[in-house]
């Protein structure tokens, strides 16, 4: 996980997955999880942002929280 900041200033956690490698089927979980994540709402739970899908990889970007791990 990367920390990232878009061109308005927020901060954000950005996941990148390595989709080289991965089954049809894997890939169609993690975009499954995916379609999960944007449905979540809850104050314990980092928001989704949205998700960036470039050949060989899926960047998902979330909600950054600092101090510390999580």
């Amino acid at each position: 996980v990367y920390k990232g900041k878009l061109q308005d200033g927020k901060m954000v956690a950005i996941k990148q997955i390595d989709t080289d490698g991965l089954s049809n089927d894997q890939i169609l979980n993690i975009k499954g999880e995916i379609d999960t994540m944007k449905t979540l709402s809850h104050s314990h739970i980092v928001s989704y942002l949205g998700t960036l899908e470039v050949p060989h990889q899926i960047c998902i970007f979330l909600e950054y929280c600092d101090r510390g791990s999580l």
